[in-house]
């Protein structure tokens, strides 16, 4: 096998888990009902192979794709964006720089977005 296969980040944290706790890899698929996301993933075409690839072989953890998002504000030289906070929630905040993109704490999941500011996701863009 030359390419280890990719899994999303809950995938891996729970083949993590099992293997912690002992389980075989028949175990986990019998049990999927505890991993409500993995077991869809699993059921999803033919990941069910990649699953158990990933298990016995090992895996690299699919990158999150990353989305910026700008509130539209009609006339005004600032930029007013979603961005993290140092403690990791997710704020609004503004720049007066068209740079703002570039910054790392204005990069957020979609999961991070959908958090506290389901309304805004409208008007991510991709990075």
């Amino acid at each position: 096998m030359d390419k280890k296969p990719v899994v999303p980040q809950y995938v891996a944290d729970m083949i993590v888990k099992r293997k912690k706790q002992g389980d075989s890899l028949v175990a986990t698929l019998v049990n999927l009902g505890a991993f409500g996301d993995a077991q869809r993933w699993i059921r999803k075409g033919d990941n069910g192979d990649t699953f158990a690839k990933a298990w016995l072989y090992g895996y690299e953890i699919e990158k999150e794709k990353l989305y910026t998002v700008e509130i539209p504000t009609h006339g005004t030289p600032n930029h007013i964006v979603l961005r993290k906070h140092v403690d990791g929630e997710v704020c609004i905040d503004y720049y007066l720089s068209d740079k703002w993109r570039d910054y790392k704490c204005a990069q957020l999941t979609e999961e991070e977005i959908k958090k506290d500011h389901d309304w805004a996701w409208k008007y991510a863009k991709e990075v």
